[in-house]
This record gives C-alpha cells, structure tokens and sequence, in this order.
C-alpha cells in the first residue's frame, strides 16, 4: 500500500524552496510593489514590499497546507458530509481508511502544484516591476494560469473517475 511519505517529502522541498524564493526574490522588489494588473498588463494595484511578501508566502503555502489539512481530516468527517461517487462504497468501514490514504496524497500533490503556482505568480511579478514602466510579461503570466487550470482540471477529472470506479487500485 502507498503512503504519503514520498509525496509530503516533495511537499515539504517545495514548501522551503518556495519559501526562501519569495524572500530572496523579494530583495528585487521596489519598496512599492505593482502587485494587481488588468487584461493588458498595467498595474491597477499596488502595496509594500513587505505586505506583499507576507501576502505571497501566506497564500503560497497557507493555501496548499489547508489542503493537506483538509485531506488528512478525510478520516474523521462522517460519510454524509463527503461528497464524491460511490461515497457509500467508499466510505464503507472496510474501505474508508484506504479512501482515505488515496485522497490524502491527491490533496498533497495538489498543494505541490498549487505551490508552483504561487513561485510562477512571485517570479511574473518580480519581472514586471523590473520593467520600466511596470507591466506584467502576459507571456509568462498567461501560459502559467492556463497551465495550472488545465492542471487542475486534469487532477479533478482523475479524482472524480477514480471514485466512480468500485474497485480499489493503487
């Protein structure tokens, strides 16, 4: 049977990489940070250095770990409150606590790409208030946004399918 070493083991690289990213990546930051930016790249928000930086970090890795929260919880929460195909098969005494497992490491590797996310957004950000006058490189900031959605539409349809199956596979 899996378990969730290898993908928290991940995580946890990810989750000190991104933190020590954002902060040295910050030192590049002015003290005024373009942190918000319409359809054509201009920025129509902005905030300090340090705000964003708390900011960055707090949804870069805030985020992914209430993720993981929320799957390791997966155990506790009633079958009634969950709700995915099958959830009576599933959640059945004698399959809940691989369910369970399963789930899990989809919720880490979830926060392994949400992570990732969140270094492409500090490094379009960083760029852009290196331009002068400040804009946000559409081509780096656009390719990253499709590519985490059709990411996450990759991993939910793969939930969702592995759930309407009735038969437990690794």
């Amino acid at each position: 049977m899996k378990t969730l070493f290898w993908p928290l083991f991940v995580l946890v690289v990810l989750s000190i990489g991104f933190l020590i990213y954002a902060h040295d990546s910050s030192a590049a930051l002015p003290d005024r940070v373009a942190t918000h930016f319409g359809s054509d790249g201009t920025p129509n928000d902005w905030m300090s250095k340090d705000m964003h930086f708390l900011l960055m970090v707090g949804m870069g890795l805030g985020i992914p770990w209430l993720l993981v929260c929320i799957g390791l919880v997966c155990r506790f929460i009633p079958a009634r409150f969950v709700n995915i195909p099958n959830r009576d098969y599933w959640f059945s005494p004698e399959r809940k606590q691989k369910s369970c497992l399963y789930f899990s490491r989809y919720m880490i590797w979830m926060s392994c790409l949400t992570i990732a996310f969140f270094a492409g957004v500090q490094y379009t950000i960083v760029k852009a208030n290196q331009n002068s006058p400040v804009k946000i490189p559409n081509e780096l900031f656009w390719p990253l946004l499709i590519g985490f959605l059709i990411a996450t539409t990759i991993w939910s349809i793969a939930l969702i399918l592995r759930f309407s199956k009735k038969r437990m596979t690794s």
